[in-house]
């Protein structure tokens, strides 16, 4: 038989029951909309990561095409310099030796005209101019062979001054935090989920013991009033006798 005190007893309870399952669903929806938020995070992080990667890829590929420019720069300047300076040091042979021959040429001359002999002056002086002409074309030749190395050298460091590693550096640091930011809040996501899941487990086992009180109290709710109809069933019938 159910008694009111039965009943009122299983009301505290249920009220109880019910302020638990409502706290319990309060803290797994902060929980919840805590983690969507997290994961929101990680989500952008991970596409910021893959744009600063295409992002350093592209700076990389740069600086590795201007290094291969500069190395080919370099080997042409090198090459250069050791083919132009063996023939200018083979130039420089023949210019000394057209000078000496046209300082001989002119003493000669020199020493005939002291003579009195003109025309075997004149001879000489033309053979020394000669060998004047032959070593200034020589001298030509060495100017534009040390002007060409000059260039090569100047064109080489000027493409070397043109690499900056700034622009890597900065996108690759800049990479560096976002991975270190990504792992972090994927390590916190993960520990925010298992503390969401907790608490949805929580508010699950709350609700049943709420929904197992309730469906006990609707029940005990009938089973009294049917007990109290019965109690005044006999009153009833006697009254509708008398």
């Amino acid at each position: 038989m159910v008694t009111s005190r039965e009943l009122d007893s299983l009301r505290k309870k249920v009220n109880l029951a019910f302020q638990h399952k409502q706290e319990a669903f309060s803290a797994y929806k902060e929980a919840r909309d805590y983690a969507a938020n997290i994961y929101a995070e990680e989500r952008y992080l991970c596409n910021s990561q893959v744009y600063a990667k295409e992002a350093l890829r592209y700076e990389k590929d740069k600086l590795e095409y201007l290094i291969k420019v500069e190395k080919q720069k370099w080997d042409m300047y090198f090459e250069i310099s050791i083919t132009s300076g063996a023939y200018i040091d083979e130039l420089v042979g023949k210019s000394q030796y057209e000078c000496e021959m046209k300082e001989k040429y002119l003493k000669r001359a020199n020493e005939m005209r002291q003579q009195g002999e003109e025309v075997e002056a004149l001879s000489y002086f033309e053979k020394s101019r000669y060998h004047e002409e032959i070593q200034n074309h020589i001298d030509s030749e060495i100017k534009l062979l040390k002007k060409k190395i000059e260039k090569a050298r100047e064109d080489a460091e000027s493409h070397s001054s043109k690499i900056d590693y700034t622009t890597y550096n900065n996108v690759k640091e800049k990479l560096d935090r976002e991975c270190a930011q990504y792992e972090l809040t994927k390590r916190t996501f993960e520990e925010v989920s298992s503390e969401r899941d907790r608490l949805q487990n929580e508010f699950k086992l709350r609700k049943t013991e709420y929904d197992n009180l309730r469906e006990e109290q609707l029940r005990k709710i009938a089973a009294y009033k049917q007990e109290r109809s019965w109690q005044h069933a006999p009153r009833k019938l006697a009254v509708a006798l008398s």
